[in-house]
């Protein structure tokens, strides 16, 4: 018989989940979370949807293999293995996540000793998978020994205290907290005070503006810690008792983890309550704050009544929103009633509804914040600060961040939060060089935890003032992954804005390709949007339509503006049918509004495709719709479609009209344009309008083409006209002024041809000089006109004699 240790223990776990919530693959995108418990060690993993079934199997004794279908592994937690509680139950337990086979993630978890059972099921709100790893026996739990009555009296004395002074209150930032009833062995009444609000508890020290509040209440003293916020207890609430002073003066002064003295063994409530922050204050530069979660929650099941309850669900309420579990920190919320950190609770519900992008929700929350004054009143109008500059493009928040001073303690004006919502006003303000400024001392301050949140910004900041290798290397930094999942998405996104903004969109694309599809997809889109565009504003038209055929994006998802745009871009290379498509689609969504540019382009593509009828329909339309208010773009439109039709009288008459009101270098544009269509029609007209727009100084000079251009059109009305002179004065400074245009070839030929008149030594001379031409062409023609004037020109008028 095989050794029971040797056989396979099989347990098929199958997870119920509604179809419509498994639309999309399961994402691992979080380290696992390791939650100790009396008879378990709890493995959780946090992801975007509920799992669909799971396979767990035993490789070995200490070993267990979890199979999760249809469900990814996002790259920044390949190859990375995550350790578990080394004071756990399951002491020594590492879990290790990778892509299986088929679409599935298969996850190895690694035990000191066998458990004696695996349990793997779903929970739905937030999505998690959790893994119970079950101990082989549970020993009974040792009874707790009676507290020595020196202790009880001690507490108790703690209790009858009365309550120490505080600075003048400001009424509009208390917050009043019911004081302790740290023993159930004492009768008498529990008095009440309030909580002192201290200052950050970090080298990151801010003054408190002038005019802020003399006195900052609030019932906790509010630190950083490890980047996570913490509302450490009043020292003063557990003096008498040494035990329990000793560790709420550690935990108040901010000291570090490891130097925090021992929880105490008591079932009192002052020792519940002080060992969950202890265990909140360990855990917070890993993030892992599951079990200390767990630890506020049971001590408030334990003791509702104790006067630091309230600060209890409030660090509850912070960690959950550090965590970013949404529908929890609703619950703490609800739950909360009339307690007195309610309105800062609301204000937490606000700021994760803001970063998960429900921003009607977050407006909502931060109104019922605001109705109650003191803190929830500052932290309102920080987090609708921050909801209008995380608009695109951002909004001017200056009102609201303006008011931060007056309404916030001063230690939640030196809160690396505000500070980063003053240094993005900063920012939306055109100061870049004072906001980056702010933002790298919030970086690199000690216990801020804000190096890589505030990475983004930098980056933001460093591109505004022209400095693209620090706003990539900030972005390197994010994507590297060492700042969670979702950080290193947004700096694989940063980088790729950076290659397109370069020119090279397709690195950026195959940068997106690296995501997580789930994660890619979404970015993929929102990246093609901005590339579209820089591009369309850039005038960059051939990569305007590849980044909309390649990437499948709708036109009509646009905006009218970028609908116009694309479909200039649409016409300049060549696909004039999508364009008046395109243009046709958008004019009747939007009627009798639609913007003059709008027919200015439906104008302009009808006439490159050759429908100088539809253009000028959609003229007399546009002149007609807009009445006396119509613009001058409108008769441009009209006479360069008249010109087209060879109506050249009725076009002048339009370009006068239209050049009166129009800008120099557009009537100077409007003038050439026509004179081109006409020259053949009307060369005295074509030359007429040449000389006008070459004389008005009004506007700047021309480009070299376009002059060269324009000297050739001059020039070649003028001989058609009949003014020779003219003409080769036009012809002469033609290839004078710009001899390697494209409009001056031939040119010179030309000007032999009107020198030589009824030909002889003057027409001998122009064509010598044409032979000399540059111009491979020209030479050979001037060669073969030098020997028709030699040998033929003689004999053209002789007539033979009988």
């Amino acid at each position: 018989m095989r050794n029971p240790r040797q056989i396979a223990l099989l347990a098929a776990v199958l997870l119920a989940v509604p179809e419509s919530r498994a639309r999309a693959e399961a994402l691992f995108a979080s380290p696992p979370h390791f939650l100790t418990l009396r008879d378990r060690e709890q493995i959780v993993f946090f992801i975007n949807e509920p799992v669909v079934g799971a396979l767990a199997s035993r490789s070995a004794a200490d070993t267990v293999d979890v199979v999760v279908p249809r469900a990814i592994v996002d790259p920044t937690l390949r190859g990375t293995t995550f350790r578990g509680d080394e004071s756990g139950v399951g002491a020594g337990t590492r879990v290790a996540l990778a892509p299986g086979m088929r679409g599935n993630a298969a996850i190895r978890i690694t035990t000191s000793a066998e458990p004696g059972g695996v349990h793997a099921y779903s929970e739905d709100d937030p999505p998690r998978l959790i893994v119970d790893l079950l101990v082989a026996a549970v020993q009974p739990t040792p009874a707790r020994t009676a507290m020595p009555a020196a202790r009880a009296r001690a507490t108790a004395a703690s209790v009858a205290r009365s309550p120490r002074p505080t600075r003048s209150p400001a009424p509009t930032a208390a917050l009043p907290t019911p004081r302790p009833t740290a023993s159930a062995h004492v009768p008498s009444p529990v008095p009440t005070a309030e909580g002192h609000l201290g200052t950050l508890r970090s080298t990151l020290v801010l003054a408190a503006a002038p005019d802020a509040p003399a006195a900052e209440m609030f019932p906790c003293a509010w630190q950083r810690v490890g980047g996570v916020a913490f509302c450490a207890p009043d020292p003063d609430a557990y003096a008498g008792n040494n035990e329990f002073a000793s560790l709420a003066n550690a935990l108040a002064k901010n000291a570090d983890a490891a130097a925090l003295p021992p929880a105490s063994a008591s079932d009192e409530p002052a020792a519940l309550y002080l060992a969950a922050d202890r265990e909140l204050v360990i855990r917070a530069a890993s993030g892992r704050l599951l079990p200390a979660i767990d630890l506020y929650r049971r001590a408030v099941r334990r003791a509702p009544g104790f006067f630091d309850a309230p600060r209890a669900r409030l660090n509850v309420a912070l960690a959950y929103r550090t965590l970013g579990f949404d529908a929890e920190l609703q619950s703490v919320a609800r739950a909360a009633g009339t307690d007195p950190t309610r309105a800062v609770l609301d204000a937490l519900v606000g700021d994760l509804a803001r970063e998960h992008g429900a921003t009607d929700r977050a407006r909502d929350a931060y109104a019922r914040a605001a109705g109650d004054g003191g803190a929830g009143a500052c932290l309102a109008a920080r987090g609708r600060a921050a909801l209008l500059l995380a608009s695109d493009p951002p909004g001017d928040a200056s009102a609201e961040v303006m008011r931060l001073p007056n309404l916030c303690p001063a230690a939640l004006l030196a809160d690396p939060e505000t500070i980063r919502v003053q240094a993005r006003q900063e920012l939306a303000s055109g100061d870049p060089r004072r906001a980056r400024a702010m933002l790298e001392g919030l970086r690199r301050a000690p216990g801020s935890g804000q190096e890589g949140i505030v990475l983004e910004d930098v980056a933001t900041a460093a591109i505004a003032v022209g400095e693209q290798a620090t706003a990539r290397d900030a972005y390197t930094q994010l994507a590297s992954g060492r700042f969670g999942a979702r950080l290193a998405t947004r700096g694989t996104l940063g980088l790729a804005r950076l290659d397109a903004a370069g020119g090279d969109v397709d690195a950026g694309f195959r940068r997106l390709g690296t995501l997580a599809p789930e994660a890619g997809f979404d970015e993929r889109r929102r990246f093609a949007r901005d590339a579209l565009a820089h591009a369309l504003t850039r005038g960059a038209a051939a990569e305007a339509v590849a980044i909309v055929v390649e990437q499948g994006l709708a036109p009509s998802a646009l905006t009218p503006e970028e609908q116009i745009l694309l479909a200039r871009s649409y016409r300049s290379v060549g696909l004039t049918v999508e364009a008046e498509a395109l243009l046709r689609r958008l004019g009747e969504a939007l009627g009798t509004s639609a913007p003059d540019a709008l027919w200015e382009e439906r104008g302009n593509a009808a006439l490159a495709s050759a429908a100088a009828p539809q253009a000028l329909a959609v003229a007399d339309d546009w002149l007609r719709t807009r009445g006396t208010a119509a613009p001058a773009a409108a008769l441009a439109l009209r006479a360069r479609a008249l010109a087209t039709l060879g109506q050249s009288t009725v076009a002048a008459q339009s370009v006068s009209e239209a050049a009166a009101t129009l800008d120099p270098v557009a009537a100077r544009a409007l003038r050439l344009d026509v004179a081109a269509q006409v020259r053949v029609a009307d060369p005295a007209l074509a030359a007429r309008l040449v000389r006008a727009a070459l004389a008005d100084d009004r506007a700047p000079a021309l480009a070299a083409r376009e002059a060269a251009a324009a000297l050739r059109t001059l020039a070649e009305a003028a001989e058609a006209s009949g003014e020779d002179a003219a003409a080769l004065a036009a012809y002469s400074e033609l290839t004078s002024r710009y001899p390697d245009q494209p409009s001056a070839a031939g040119a010179t030929y030309r000007m032999a041809r009107l020198r030589a008149g009824d030909g002889g030594r003057a027409a001998l001379a122009a064509y010598a000089d044409v032979a000399r031409s540059r111009d491979a062409l020209e030479r050979r023609v001037g060669t073969a006109a030098q020997d028709y004037e030699t040998i033929v020109r003689p004999f053209e008028n002789r007539r033979e004699e009988p």
